[in-house]
């Protein structure tokens, strides 16, 4: 069964998620050090010296698949694709859209090409394997004869660094990523073995957890550019209104994404508005009808507060459409799109009129028991 997924963005209206990919270079390509050569086996890539070749293709022969969560690009590929045509009506009767032009467009032009990119991990891993002893490291770092910006010579230590941070752009090709095997001179071709097997599983399960992750928030942060860049931006909410913008992307987005992930709604919500008990900012402190200009906020202290009026907006909304269902939260959208209210009160009196709900005691921070 799904679990929770990760932990999702409150977006806040007018801030940018990019619905166009920028500009971006040619993905990196690892360099072969002098003397060695490439070994490719499957989907995985090794560099090594060519006395090594053997001991590699049979160490990775040893490799145990790993556990796939049911969040893999493939996974949701597939489920886009399948669930197309009824999402997009959906999205169109949710959000009162004159034509299905815009959320067509994000399934073919955006959403199913980036999982398609990612699910490419399957077939192609993105890392590269140098598979050497730590002291034929040392020498080719320390000779100058061959580097990477992974690797960092510590002359002080006379040994070597890693940076192995790995990263994912779905919007373009994966850079390779270095990722050490390092021996002991002394070890024997068991201990070898071990270690490249060891290594690879590793890195195998993060990789699989990483591209999981990745694809569920391209997912999301893709209806959440949809909601708030196409309804929820032009309605030029006012700051004591911006509770129910944020509340908006945050409700529908999680919809639809749970709808590709097979994570539950209540899930997703859960990610996105659960607080840390270490958080600068409460919550539950923040008035929504009276909020902090952003102007106003002490440097240090805006982001948090600012995510956490995200935590509490998303919330009261979610709450809110439970109780009054999907198609008062459609009549509220068309209202407020016709005739915008003038600020907080009369949106909160709009919102009562059309589904009955009023949601005043729900807005004001909360006092200190």
């Amino acid at each position: 069964m799904p679990g929770t997924g990760p932990a999702l963005p409150v977006v806040v209206p007018g801030s940018s998620v990019a619905s166009t990919a920028p500009v971006v270079p040619a993905p990196r390509v690892v360099s072969l050090p002098p003397g060695f050569v490439l070994v490719e086996v499957g989907r995985y890539r090794f560099m090594c010296e060519p006395v090594d070749q053997d001991a590699v293709r049979s160490g990775v022969a040893l490799v145990a698949p790993t556990t796939r969560p049911t969040t893999m690009p493939a996974d949701l590929m597939s489920r886009l694709s399948e669930r197309q045509d009824e999402l997009v009506k959906q999205i169109v009767k949710d959000l009162a859209l004159s034509d299905d032009t815009k959320p067509r467009a994000l399934f073919e032009e955006r959403l199913i090409p980036m999982m398609r990119r990612l699910g490419t991990i399957d077939t192609r891993s993105p890392m590269v394997y140098l598979v050497t002893t730590r002291k034929r490291l040392i020498v080719l770092l320390k000779s100058g004869a061959w580097s990477d910006p992974a690797l960092y010579y510590n002359r002080a230590a006379d040994d070597v660094a890693f940076d192995l941070a790995l990263t994912i752009n779905p919007e373009r090709d994966f850079d390779d990523t270095l990722v050490p095997v390092l021996y002991d001179d002394q070890d024997d071709a068991e201990t070898r073995q071990r270690t490249l097997v060891g290594v690879v599983q590793t890195t195998d399960r993060e990789l699989t957890q990483y591209a999981s992750t990745s694809a569920t928030l391209a997912v999301h942060l893709s209806f959440v550019a949809l909601v708030g860049d196409d309804v929820i931006k032009p309605m030029k909410f006012k700051l004591d209104q911006d509770w129910f913008g944020m509340g908006m992307i945050g409700v529908l987005a999680s919809k639809y994404t749970s709808q590709i992930t097979g994570v539950p709604q209540e899930n997703v919500i859960s990610a996105m508005t659960n607080e840390n008990p270490r958080a600068p900012v409460r919550a539950s402190s923040i008035d929504l009808l009276n909020p902090v200009a952003p102007q106003d906020l002490n440097p240090r202290f805006a982001r948090p507060y600012i995510d956490a009026l995200g935590r509490r907006a998303t919330q009261v909304v979610y709450d809110w459409v439970k109780q009054v269902g999907d198609e008062n939260v459609t009549k509220t959208l068309t209202s407020l799109q016709s005739t915008p209210a003038a600020d907080g009160p009369a949106l909160v009196a709009r919102i009562r009129e059309i589904t009955g709900a009023d949601l005043t005691s729900k807005l004001g921070a909360e006092k200190l028991k």
